[in-house]
């Protein structure tokens, strides 16, 4: 089943405490400890106007990379999400 679209960002607010995806995307330092795996950063990359990674550091946006998360499409809709 295909998650739509606004479920993604819906997702991405959540984990970032952003207010809208916009918001989500501007975050380039975490103000909330409660950013997943121990990291003090994520950062986003977008593909034509989808979020396709999310990038978690610990050290800032010049940290190291503690995980990553990928959202794949398909017709615009998420179908798959894949941490590394």
């Amino acid at each position: 089943m295909a998650i739509p679209v606004r479920d993604a960002y819906e997702h991405l607010k959540f984990i970032s405490g952003a207010a809208s995806a916009e918001e989500a995307d501007a975050l380039t330092k975490a103000t909330s400890p409660s950013l997943p795996f121990g990291a003090d950063f994520c950062g986003l990359t977008w593909v034509d106007g989808n979020v396709t990674e999310l990038e978690y550091k610990v050290g800032g946006s010049g940290g190291t990379t503690v995980a990553t998360i990928s959202f794949g499409y398909t017709d615009g809709n998420v179908t798959s999400i894949t941490k590394s």
